[in-house]
């Protein structure tokens, strides 16, 4: 019975060692990986921040895409009644050198 103690006192010790060399391999794994956690924690943030500062960017974008738009549309109505003011412009000045003939022909 003496043998089969030693026997068992033996493994006992060497379950033992491996126990506590997996436990020291085990918190360094984990210090390992705590650290790659923080590193990928802050790569998110960066991440999650670009993406507001982007949707920001594109929300202006469309604001002044629609405020184009709207100018653009003023531009050609104003485009579309220019030969039309400038007959109106000619018809009137026509006019007046007329009156004003007939106005300095009278005095």
């Amino acid at each position: 019975m003496l043998e089969n103690e030693k026997f068992l006192k033996q493994q006992e010790e060497d379950l033992t060692q491996k126990c506590n060399s997996l436990e020291k391999e085990n918190k360094g794994l984990k210090q390992k990986c705590s650290a790659d956690c923080n590193e990928c924690l802050q790569k998110d943030k960066i991440i999650q921040d670009l993406q507001k500062e982007y949707d920001g960017i594109k929300s202006s974008y469309y604001t002044v895409k629609e405020a184009y738009e709207t100018l653009k549309n003023k531009v050609k109505s104003i485009d579309d009644r220019l030969p039309a003011c400038l007959k109106t412009t000619k018809l009137v000045e026509a006019r007046y050198e007329v009156k004003q003939r007939v106005f300095k022909s009278i005095y």
